[in-house]
């Protein structure tokens, strides 16, 4: 993999980077090709989950093989709260591509959605080890090491991630989050701004800019961007049915309207119950 292609910004994208679709497509017969297209057109909707789980299972028959889609179908479990079902399906996409580092990127993902931060932590620093360029496993060891309360080497592994990705929205968004919740407003507003200014040359979704004040504790400014988020159909916003970063707005009514809205008010009443489990 080229420093380009590990610099590419996946600001519109979920952490599972439907870009490869491309590539998924290509490895399929023709007479699998249309339901392959449709899983993965489906997937990165908002509104129709339970159609993109049936088609990517369907996928994943079609495909047994291939390790994409058994990663983006164990994603897609998680943000539902169904992270036991999640895990069989990303172990086994890490059978299926050991050397991978995204796919110890993405069990960090469903292991810290899951509240097991000892184990995101863990894959994260598989993911690193397998190449230390891969700021994404920088990006996941970051939110890892912040629940489980060190902030300075979660700052560190954030501040890799922001270098390596180019500036990614995602490892400075979190930045913020953690640097508002530690007391810290003043550098948190600075990148606030440092976001806004960066919008006006490129793409930042909203749900960036709703982190940060989110971690400021600021209620108000981070619905307000959770609503423009959701008239960008910023797709980060699946991220609202399972993150813990969100766990301390979940009763206020405009969370609730907010899911309502996005299609998610079943997905965040099951992971609302996982999560209290």
């Amino acid at each position: 993999m080229t420093k380009a292609n590990k610099r590419q910004s996946t600001e519109g994208l979920s952490i599972t980077g439907y870009r490869s679709q491309s590539n998924f497509i290509r490895r399929s017969n023709r007479r699998k090709r249309a339901s392959l297209r449709r899983s993965f057109h489906i997937g990165s909707a908002l509104r129709k989950w339970p159609a993109a789980e049936s088609d990517f299972r369907r996928a994943t028959e079609l495909d047994p093989s291939y390790s994409l889609v058994h990663l983006i179908l164990a994603h897609l479990l998680s943000q539902t709260g169904r992270h036991a079902e999640a895990e069989p399906f990303m172990r086994r996409a890490r059978e299926l591509d050991p050397l991978s580092p995204l796919s110890y990127a993405l069990s960090s993902q469903v292991a810290f959605q899951a509240r097991d931060y000892p184990g995101a932590l863990q894959h994260a620093n598989r993911a690193i080890a397998l190449d230390q360029e891969f700021w994404i496993g920088h990006q996941m060891r970051g939110q890892a090491l912040e629940q489980l309360g060190d902030h300075d080497l979660a700052l560190k592994a954030l501040a890799t991630a922001a270098r390596l990705s180019g500036q990614n929205s995602k490892p400075i968004s979190l930045t913020g989050y953690i640097l508002g919740r530690s007391g810290r407003s003043a550098e948190a507003h600075d990148l606030l701004g440092a976001l806004e200014m960066a919008s006006r040359q490129r793409y930042v979704p909203p749900y960036a800019l709703a982190l940060v004040h989110a971690g400021l504790g600021d209620a108000d400014a981070a619905f307000e961007w959770l609503d423009r988020a959701y008239a960008a159909r910023d797709v980060h916003l699946m991220f609202l049915t399972v993150d813990v970063k969100w766990d301390r707005y979940r009763t206020d009514a405009r969370f609730g309207d907010l899911l309502a809205r996005c299609g998610f008010t079943t997905i965040g009443t099951r992971a609302g119950k996982a999560i209290e489990r």
